[in-house]
């Protein structure tokens, strides 16, 4: 917080300080000065934020969707998929709307996700938005950290199919030492390069793959109309939507933040039309033989070995953005916490420490549970939808309650309603994928074979 009583959050960072004090007292913030005084940098045009938008979305998750297919069904996958693209967006887009509310009511320079749950409840519950925000943080560090392992599994996967030689388990603790160098980078700037080129590998990926799948596509009447178990495939589905933590950091780097509703759109809609076209030509390309990753089922020749290859640099660049941001949220907690009296020489060696533990901890998980699919359908599950679809709606009545003197019906209905059908579905792809966990683990092979390959955006 600024002498003038702002309080100061990263606009780079999923995290924000996490003792922050609100005032009540603070006046407006026009909304024509909101975004000059988030960013000393250059400020976003509407296309740039749609190109950032699908470069962040757009993820290695889309490998995954004709295995969800198969587990749903072609009768029941791809509307699904339509479906909660349909959700996930206007969740998005409510959340941005909350933001946007908040920020012209209060003077912040910025508001992430956990600092946007807080003051949508600050003059409800006063003394206890803090807790919301803590809350918020939270669930992004398990995320985040659930995808980094599932990252480590993916790599070793591909890397066994590319060279052989050593099994999965020798592959994760042959890449533990180039994270752990890498992992020490906490600089947005060379970040960004590696993002870069993680996108060229990952888009070339999708092309080479993209006009594999829509050649020899088998018969519909040798594939699965209702599948085994959809509850598994709603799990992947919206662990493919986890890009919603990058929505309100981006909307504070938007030259127009007024038309962000319409960017998140528009780019949201392109990514829900390339995971369609993926989930459809994979699974009628590869049947029920589909597997976690279709990287998994590509042909062994030069051209598909590099494509396997070129997705491991991808998913490598990725890790590093997935690591930064609960690593820093973390740590900044630490410092401010506990390491309050700490030496600078200290710090920076107890923060290469703690990095190196962290992707430690990775490796081991991805190691430890082979069965990884199961863990990342839990995920999709629980903090996928905690995130996607229950705190969004529960923001934005918050946030009208908090901020204006009338709150329509029909919000409050589509609100509640959302979120009613958000925590059946969370309760049930839940139980489903715990159920097939213990399964694996006593020995059972029930879709076994196919279900513990899968890998995640």
């Amino acid at each position: 917080m600024d002498d003038s009583g702002t309080v100061k959050c990263p606009t780079n960072n999923v995290g924000c300080d996490l003792d922050a004090n609100f005032d009540e007292s603070d006046g407006l913030l026009p909304s024509s000065q909101r975004s000059d005084n988030v960013n000393e940098g250059k400020l976003l045009k509407d296309w740039e934020g749609f190109m950032t938008l699908v470069k962040v979305n757009l993820g290695t998750g889309v490998l995954a969707l004709p295995f969800a297919v198969k587990y749903a069904g072609l009768a029941i996958g791809p509307p699904l998929i339509v479906i909660m693209a349909f959700i996930v967006i206007h969740c998005m887009v409510i959340l941005s709307s909350s933001s946007q509310i908040i920020s012209k009511n209060v003077k912040l320079s910025s508001v992430d996700y956990g600092k946007t749950a807080e003051l949508s409840i600050i003059r409800i519950f006063p003394s206890k938005a803090h807790h919301f925000r803590r809350f918020v943080n939270c669930f992004i560090v398990i995320i985040q950290y659930g995808v980094c392992t599932v990252y480590v599994l993916f790599m070793a996967e591909n890397l066994k199919q590319i060279i052989g030689h050593f099994d999965t388990k020798i592959w994760c603790l042959l890449l533990m030492p180039v994270l752990i160098i890498f992992c020490y980078i906490h600089s947005l700037d060379i970040l960004s390069y590696t993002s870069s080129v993680g996108n060229i590998c990952l888009i070339t990926t999708l092309i080479i793959i993209y006009q594999n799948v829509f050649r020899g596509l088998q018969h519909l009447e040798r594939l699965t109309l209702v599948g085994p178990s959809f509850p598994l495939a709603f799990g992947i589905i919206v662990f493919c939507f986890e890009g919603i933590n990058s929505i309100l950091p981006l909307e504070n780097r938007m030259k127009k933040p007024e038309n962000y509703s319409k960017v998140i759109w528009s780019s949201q809609l392109f990514i829900g039309l390339c995971y369609l076209l993926m989930a459809i030509g994979g699974y009628l390309h590869y049947g029920d033989n589909s597997l976690g990753s279709i990287t998994l089922n590509l042909p062994k020749t030069p051209l598909y070995l590099a494509a396997r290859g070129l997705c491991v640099i991808s998913v490598f660049c990725s890790y590093l953005i997935q690591f930064h941001i609960p690593a820093s949220i973390l740590f900044k907690y630490l410092r401010s916490d506990v390491l309050t009296d700490a030496s600078q020489i200290k710090l920076i060696s107890l923060e290469l420490a703690y990095r190196t533990v962290l992707v430690l901890v990775t490796g081991a998980l991805a190691i430890a549970v082979p069965k990884l699919g199961y863990i990342i359908s839990i995920l999709g599950a629980t903090s996928g939808t905690i995130m996607c679809l229950i705190l969004p709606p529960l923001i934005e009545l918050g946030t009208y309650y908090s901020y204006s003197s009338k709150v329509p019906k029909w919000l409050i209905i589509k609100d509640v309603l959302i979120i009613i059908v958000a925590i059946i579905c969370c309760v049930i792809g839940t139980y489903t994928a715990i159920y097939r966990l213990a399964l694996a683990f006593n020995g059972h092979s029930v879709h076994h074979q196919s279900f513990n390959n899968i890998t995640h955006n």
